[in-house]
């Protein structure tokens, strides 16, 4: 029996959540971390020979930058910020902008000076590949710091970092570029730069806040119902990306960061208020008492444990 491209895709979907699923039970059983060890499964798919058939759905599935960006992006980024211990993250705000801005320059540097010295490639292309490669991925960080439990302060540090320093990368790539293509004088480039710094991190900011505003005010017109609530958190994760990265083009995960801190204190403070509701809402959602107050559960996406 032929069957068609949908089925074929589903069970390529199907095909790679159990071998994720026993790549899981078989790192764990090693004490490998898990995010590692799916690189190699994945390279191993790569290389495994075109005949094998039953490698064939898996075949067939694309991931292209858009479907990282737009899909899986958000629903990644968006429980680590709310995840994030405000207090912790105010107490070590400092070093993580000392991380996330000259300790990314400084990256850049080393990474361009390395490339430069050992390949071919001309040091302007270096110096881009640098400013590309040198930033922390936010969503290994936080997958792999939740396996190997780390310390909560160094956890705060590198995530703090890996989620604020989308700004830097984005902006120093585009000045770098100007850089090797345009004539105008490079004092001005850098006051471009600058400004463009400013108006990505601070516009993906603002939208974050501003969709996590428009969140609690919904929630609390759907009188705290835990089934709404759930599917607006999924709405606020996606729209504040799409809005920052596709619509106004400043950054996406800023945004997404500030929608998971905002939208959190708002709903504590709300809950702070109408204890009454937190009961109600903890026995329709089975949390106990003392747990945070709202539950934005997406199953699928891990994060059923995130709790505003």
């Amino acid at each position: 029996m032929r069957e068609s491209g949908v089925v074929l895709l589903v069970i390529g979907l199907l095909e790679v959540l159990l071998l994720a699923a026993l790549s899981a039970v078989a790192f764990k059983r090693l004490r490998f971390p898990y995010t590692v060890g799916l690189v190699i499964v994945g390279v191993l798919l790569a290389v495994a020979p075109d005949h094998l058939g039953v490698l064939e759905p898996i075949r067939l599935i694309r991931l292209t930058p858009d479907t990282i960006l737009y899909l899986f992006l958000p629903t990644l980024l968006f429980p680590a910020a709310v995840q994030l211990d405000p207090q912790l993250l105010r107490r070590n705000l400092y070093p993580i902008v000392l991380l996330a801005l000259p300790g990314m320059l400084l990256s850049t540097l080393i990474v361009a000076a390395l490339v430069g010295a050992l390949t071919p490639l001309s040091w302007r292309t270096a110096m881009l590949f640098g400013a590309l490669i040198s930033a922390t991925d936010p969503v290994a960080v936080v997958a792999l710091f939740k396996d190997l439990k780390a310390p909560e302060r160094l956890s705060v540090l590198v995530e703090g970092e890996s989620l604020f320093n989308d700004a830097t990368t984005i902006v120093l790539f585009t000045v770098l570029l100007t850089l090797m293509n345009s004539d105008a004088r490079r004092p001005m480039i850098l006051v471009q730069g600058t400004a463009s710094f400013v108006s990505v991190a601070l516009g993906g900011l603002g939208v974050g806040a501003l969709m996590a505003l428009l969140y609690a005010a919904l929630v609390r017109v759907a009188e705290d119902d835990p089934l709404v609530e759930i599917a607006l958190s999924t709405v606020l994760a996606y729209t504040a990306f799409v809005v920052a990265q596709h619509y106004l083009n400043v950054s996406g995960i800023m945004a997404v960061v500030a929608a998971g801190l905002v939208g959190r204190r708002l709903r504590r403070t709300h809950f702070e208020k109408q204890p009454s509701r937190r009961g109600r809402i903890s026995s329709t959602t089975g949390d106990t008492p003392n747990s945070s107050p709202t539950a934005s559960s997406f199953s699928s996406w891990d994060l059923a444990a995130t709790r505003f």
